[in-house]
């Protein structure tokens, strides 16, 4: 079917977009609402669109019970007499208190040694993704061969920990507690925010990508210290670390390949190409263009595990294009962008 059966070739694309950028007129406003209510198609549209132009946080009202389940069994110490000790010699005797005086002393060592030790929780996957949610009820999302710790006190006393892997983080915001990730080449600080970090040990590179919020991130020595002044990555920009020997290399965008494992397709003036390119990897279906000038136009906007019909619709509605589905391939019509060349 075409996407745009209830959308005038007229403005939708410019006064959607001044909706969400906060600078829609009251004859704007009442036009988008008055198209909204004329069907249930249109309501699904616009909430495809502000999904795509508009970067949601985590909801934080699906927190699970952080309460720590601790049900430790610790070893008691019981002394019993009986019969048979009054009978032995008094140097059997001697011998015997000072064995389970020593014993008992040994036993409290390791008791105290391991009580004041601290427990440390280790994450690991080893293939697919796993969704993990952490004591402070922060999410993340860890990707094949990748191992997550920390250490008790997670979200009430600190909140740092351990990398090695990939993980897409969404970081519940605290100020009293800033989140802290250790990887092999840096620390990468937050408050509240998300985003992508690449760090396996195997590999030279470290990669972050923000998709919303700031994030500092502070290289390291191979001794563990600072090198030079930490680096700020705000929503939307990226930053590749080259190790000790190259440095950091910051970019004003976000590589579309970085988020694809999670389910996220990030595209910042991306062309239509690109785009489709994009989505025929993610979803393993064929997407054409009838005109290939098309192709060169510019996309702005981010996806989250949508299907590929809501992704369709927002490049329809934002480049005045139609599509509809034949079998497993689906074919985008229009001159999109060159309408306006």
């Amino acid at each position: 079917m075409d996407s745009q059966d209830n959308i005038p070739e007229v403005k939708w694309p410019e006064y959607l977009e001044a909706w969400f950028s906060g600078e829609a007129d009251a004859e704007t406003t009442q036009a988008l609402l008055a198209w909204r209510q004329a069907s249930p198609e249109n309501e699904r549209l616009f909430r495809a669109y502000q999904r795509a132009l508009v970067p949601h946080p985590p909801d934080w009202a699906q927190q699970l019970d952080v309460n720590r389940s601790w049900q430790e069994l610790l070893p008691r110490l019981t002394e019993e007499s009986g019969q048979e000790a009054a009978a032995e010699t008094s140097h059997r005797i001697t011998w015997r208190i000072h064995a389970v005086a020593a014993a008992a002393a040994s036993v409290l060592l390791l008791l105290a040694w391991w009580m004041m030790s601290p427990k440390v929780h280790r994450l690991q996957v080893a293939a697919g993704q796993k969704m993990v949610w952490l004591p402070d009820s922060s999410q993340v999302l860890l990707n094949e061969h990748s191992v997550l710790t920390y250490e008790e006190g997670f979200g009430e006393e600190h909140r740092n920990l351990t990398l090695e892997g990939q993980g897409f983080f969404e970081v519940r915001p605290d100020k009293q507690l800033p989140f802290r990730i250790k990887s092999k080449a840096a620390i990468t600080q937050v408050v509240g925010t998300s985003f992508d970090l690449q760090a396996y040990p195997s590999q030279a590179r470290e990669r972050l990508a923000v998709v919303t919020g700031v994030v500092q991130y502070q290289p390291l020595s191979p001794e563990g210290k600072p090198i030079g002044a930490p680096r700020v990555v705000k929503a939307g920009q990226s930053l590749t670390s080259q190790g000790t020997a190259g440095g950091t290399v910051f970019n004003p965008a976000i590589p579309i390949e970085q988020l694809i494992w999670s389910g996220r397709l990030v595209f910042q003036q991306a062309t239509l190409e690109q785009v489709l390119d994009v989505m025929e990897r993610y979803y393993g279906k064929q997407f054409v263009l009838e005109n290939p000038a098309a192709g060169k136009c510019l996309l702005t906007a981010s996806f989250y595990q949508e299907k590929p019909s809501d992704v369709l619709d927002v490049i329809a509605l934002s480049m005045r294009m139609e599509w509809k589905q034949q079998g497993e391939t689906y074919l985008l019509s229009g001159n999109g962008c060159t309408n306006d060349i």
